[in-house]
This record gives structure tokens, sequence and C-alpha cells, in this order.
């Protein structure tokens, strides 16, 4: 951890955090998550069903639930687990006055660049290599009164991802594509080497509400 201009305040060695919690700590991409997940459903017997946005469901008689997808397309299971996200069309139909907000400004830029880019450039390599050229595999963190940078590396080592964080008034509530200059003036003032790195972003990108749902009474 870190002031905005590069100067250390701290830090926590990951072997203590995964000793603490018993488990060893992984960051993965969603996407590879996601593709493990479905591999691991696939072996166990589980049909997916896919381009099947839900649209609607409804509670049938006999414990019966149906659900329509934005195609048009009917079905009736026995149960439905409402693990569709902050937009759920399940919590929606059985909370319709509940609506996730933003309880405060603070957003998200969100962004991956290649590690390949991060080490060839001499200004931005000393974050991610040691002095014998071997990847260095740390979470950062750069702080500021109006907002933080948290990067870390993903898929092996082979993506830079970055949490650009940030306040907005009013506060945001739906995701919106920016423009890549916004973000560069946002951090214009942190450490160069960060700076550099966040110049290095290719479009699109976008601005990510940071919203809260609930309590739900049930």
């Amino acid at each position: 951890m870190q002031s905005k201009d590069g100067t250390p305040i701290g830090y926590t060695k990951i072997q203590r955090i995964e000793d603490t919690l018993g488990y060893p700590w992984w960051l993965v991409h969603r996407h590879h998550l996601h593709s493990g997940l479905v591999e691991m459903a696939r072996q166990n017997g589980v049909h997916i069903v896919i381009d099947s946005r839900v649209a609607k469901l409804q509670q049938q008689s006999k414990a019966k639930v149906s659900v329509v997808t934005a195609r048009g397309k009917l079905y009736t299971f026995d149960l439905v687990i409402g693990a569709d996200g902050v937009q759920s069309i399940v919590r929606r139909t059985l909370f319709p006055d509940v609506k996730p907000s933003p309880p405060t400004g603070n957003c998200a830029y969100r962004a991956i660049v290649p590690y390949g880019e991060v080490r060839a450039d001499p200004l931005t390599r000393e974050l991610v290599e040691d002095k014998d050229g071997n990847l260095i595999k740390t979470m950062e963190v750069w702080m500021a009164p109006t907002g933080y940078i948290i990067s870390y590396p993903i898929s092996d080592g082979k993506d830079f991802n970055m949490v650009l964080s940030h306040f907005r008034e009013p506060p945001v509530s739906q995701v919106q594509e920016v423009d890549i200059e916004e973000v560069r003036n946002e951090y214009a003032s942190y450490d160069p080497r960060i700076k550099r790195i966040v110049e290095m972003i290719k479009l699109p990108i976008s601005r990510w509400p940071l919203l809260v749902t609930g309590p739900l009474d049930s």
C-alpha cells in the first residue's frame, strides 16, 4: 500500500493471509472462472441452456416455477435459484420495491493491460519485475483522498488487472461508457509508473457503479 505518489505506507504478505484463512489466494479472470464452472457442471450431468435471458417467472401450482425467456421460450422447474446478479429478475419479482442503489458517489473504472506491455516499458517494468527479470506477482494499492488504484496480476501473470476507484456526483447507478481521456485525467497526478500503465489502457472502458441491495425482510 502506498500514497498516490508511490510513497510506501504498509504491506501484507500473501502467505500470512493464506495461513490465516487456511486456503490459497487465487486471482482468476471471470471468463476463466465461468469456463471452469461450465466444464464441471457438464461433467456432473447439468444441462446448460444458453442465450436464454430470463424475462419473467411465476410460481405455479404444485410448487412448480415457470420461467419465460426474452426469446419467448417457456420452461417449468421444481426450483429456481436467483443467482442472476445485481439486476436480478428473481429479486425484482419477489421484491418489486427493492432496487440496488449507490450509497455514495464511489464508483470504479475497470481495465486490463497485457503484462507484456507493462514489462516492455522501462518505466513500468520495475513494478512487475525484480532485478533478475523475474515476474513479481503482488497486489499494489495507490491511495488518494479522491480515490485509489488497485492492481494485481491475473491469468498466471499474463494480464495486469486494475480497479480504479473515484467519485461522481450525483452517484452513478448504471454502467457508463467513458472517454479514455477522462480516465487519464483522473489519475494524472499519481505515481508516474502507474500513470503510464493507465495510459496503456485500450478502449472501450466503462464506469461501474458500486451498488448495495437491502436489507431485505427475507
